[in-house]
Order: C-alpha cells, then structure tokens, then sequence
C-alpha cells in the first residue's frame, strides 16, 4: 500500500529494496544463506522522513544518504547484532552520519529504525537554542553514546511512526501531526548531536583497519581469489587474528564474507545482463568461480535458485522494458 506521506514495502529481492531508496546511494549485499525477504516502511513527514527496516537474513549495506541531510540509526530490537562502520551497536547507542560514508552489516532477523533530517533544518534549529554540534559528530560517520533519556525519547518517536510496523498509523492522517512530529524528531536529534559522547570501544580502530586491509587485498583479486594464508601474510596477521577481527567488525569470517560478495557480484551482473549474450559461466569466472558445479551448488544455497533462473529473470525485464 502506498499513499502520499506513508510506503510500504515487502519484497523476496534485495536490489527492490535498495531500488526503494533511490535518493540514497545505497547498495545491499545478502551475507546470509537461503530466501530472502526484506520490510521496508516509510513516513515522509516535513524535512524529516522516517524508516523502519527488518531483514531475515545478514545483509551488508553501504553507501551515502541523500545530499543535504543529516541521518541517525538505532536498534529496534535486539534480536540480531548489528555493526556500523566496525563497531558493534547496542540500545544504549545510536549511528550517526553527516556527509559521511556509511557501511552498514546486520545479523539475521534484523529489525532497527532510521531516520534522515535536512541539514538545513538541524542548523537553523541548533542556531536557535545556541546548541552547537559536538565536534566529533562533525562531517563524518560517528557511533555515539545516547545522552540523558534521549534514547527512551527517540524509541517512543519511533514508535508513533512505525510502532506497527506495516500499518497506516492513524494519529498521524492530519498534517498538523506529522509537522509536530516532524518538528520532535528534529529538536531531540539536536539534542543528540549537541551533547552525545563518542562511544568507547576498544580496539575497534585496530580491527577495522586489519578488515579494511584484508578486503582490499580480496577485492583486487576477484578473479584469482587469494588464499587465506596469503591473506593473511600481506595483511601481516594471522589467520585466528583475522578471523576474530572480521567477527567483530562484520559479523562473519573472512572466508563466508568474500564468498557472499562475489556470489552477489554474479547475481547482480546477471539481473543486468541486459542483451550482451553472456552466459552463467562467462559471468561466473569473472568473479573467479572456476568449478561450476560448486558454484551452481553454492549459488543456489547461498539465494535459493538456481544462477540459470537469475539470469533468465534478468532477461526477461531486460524484455519488459
């Protein structure tokens, strides 16, 4: 169902999803095995739009939000961990970007809220109660520790806009209440960036950058996939170290975690094919699966069909266009 301010989407395909987002630069990758379904809801209110996400599966996202807004993330539930940009959330924290990449890794189950406020809103309202952004929130990706009852504040907020998740929600049909809740996300958000502490964790700054280094080497050589010992020796790491760094920066081992992204690399050529004549096992070795009976194995384990059947959809819409 979707109306003027309200949109409601469920979809088995993770690129629907991202496709929804269309003002963000925003891409999915799915890290766990099996059918995919994915719940996306969205409250356009003034200046502010408003999301709730749940996912069944462990998903990667990374990306930009749109130009000129200001974005906040916080766990709807916790029923699966999730990590920004290498540190692991909790309810007592909350994600916070301002013009700033974004990556993004869920656990399975995952169910957590979202939020994107014009800039030019936050600033004109920061310069009205002489609040200043903190400045390690300033112009980057930041992970913060909620002050005061700011986290109890935004739940409740949260919860008039997508406490149902997938229902109209009926205090919100007049114009008069989305402004006013339109205009409380935005001064409890200038409260958070006005006096959030940056949250402590150890060591995370180390990880990332073992990860950081890991999935470069990785992704330079899609084609001839590395071993994990020659992972290992250039990232001067060893193979437990690496192991337990992607744990925690990603939710996955280093091995499960590149094997998902060249199969949504597959998959995702294949859906966009279009007319260049190119088969499953042309696109495969691209991404360097050379056993095609694994591959088709892994491929059908890893989305639930069979590569065959991905590519023909891909055709197929090529058609329809």
């Amino acid at each position: 169902m979707d109306g003027a301010w309200w949109h409601d989407l469920r979809s088995g395909d993770i690129d629907e999803l991202a496709m929804h987002l269309n003002a963000f630069q925003w891409r999915y990758d799915q890290l766990g095995a099996g059918y995919f379904f994915g719940h996306l809801a969205e409250i356009d209110l003034p200046h502010v739009t408003v999301f709730r996400e749940r996912l069944n599966h462990s998903t990667r996202q990374s990306g930009s939000l749109p130009p000129g807004t200001i974005g906040l993330v916080v766990p709807w539930s916790t029923g699966g961990a999730m990590w920004m940009n290498g540190v692991c959330m909790t309810d007592a924290r909350i994600a916070l970007s301002d013009r700033a990449e974004v990556e993004f890794c869920t656990a399975s189950d995952a169910d957590y809220a979202f939020a994107i406020v014009d800039s030019a809103i936050i600033e004109d309202a920061l310069e009205s109660t002489g609040a200043r952004m903190a400045p390690h929130l300033h112009r980057k990706l930041s992970i913060a520790q909620l002050p005061g009852a700011s986290g109890s504040a935004l739940r409740q907020l949260f919860t008039i806009a997508h406490g149902s998740l997938g229902e109209v929600p009926d205090s919100l049909r007049a114009d008069t209440a989305r402004r006013l809740l339109a205009d409380q996300f935005t001064m409890e958000l200038v409260e958070v960036l006005s006096k959030a502490a940056p949250a402590e964790e150890r060591n995370g700054a180390l990880r990332k950058r073992v990860v950081d280094r890991a999935r470069d080497l990785m992704l330079g050589h899609l084609d001839e996939p590395l071993s994990i010992l020659d992972v290992c020796k250039h990232v001067g790491a060893s193979r437990r170290k690496l192991n337990y760094c992607f744990q925690e920066v990603l939710g996955t081992t280093p091995l499960a975690y590149m094997r998902a992204i060249r199969l949504n690399g597959v998959r995702r050529d294949m859906l966009a094919c279009g007319g260049k004549g190119e088969g499953v096992y042309d696109i495969a070795a691209r991404w360097g699966f050379w056993h095609f009976g694994q591959f088709s194995a892994d491929y059908k384990h890893h989305f639930g069909e069979l590569p065959s059947h991905t590519l023909q959809r891909g055709k197929d819409c090529l058609i329809r266009r």
